[in-house]
């Protein structure tokens, strides 16, 4: 958890998607591009809010793949799990979803088929200071 007052020693970004009918697996948002162009986190950082909505409920996972300097998966960590929901929005900047150490990539997964509509926002502060 990380105090307001240290807010300016980090840059902000957001990651949005929207998909229809998603199956078990699927990944619904990820910070890595689809031409491959990784967009790491380099530095360590935090999910400050997740948003999610969908038409009917469904399960989500935010995992988190550390990679090597070449931008090869290492390891892959669950850090949130959310099951029977058709809207999430949580976190904060002192309560975060979620942490996560530096050269990450982070995705959420449908973790159950979900039918209609969903839509997924992250919002990702990584530490510049």
């Amino acid at each position: 958890m990380v105090d307001t007052r240290y807010r300016r020693q980090y840059a902000t970004r957001y990651v949005t998607n929207a998909v229809t009918d998603p199956s078990l697996g699927d990944t619904l948002l990820t910070t890595d591009t689809p031409t491959g162009t990784s967009t790491t986190l380099a530095d360590e950082g935090q999910v400050t809010t997740l948003r999610f909505y969908s038409e009917n409920a469904g399960s989500v996972a935010i995992t988190v793949t550390t990679v090597d300097n070449e931008g090869n998966p290492q390891d892959t960590t669950t850090k949130f799990n959310v099951s029977g929901v058709t809207e999430v929005d949580t976190g904060d900047f002192e309560n975060p979803v979620c942490e996560v150490g530096a050269q990450s990539v982070l995705s959420v997964n449908a973790t159950s088929d979900i039918t209609g509509d969903v839509s997924v926002n992250l919002r990702i502060d990584e530490r510049t200071g």
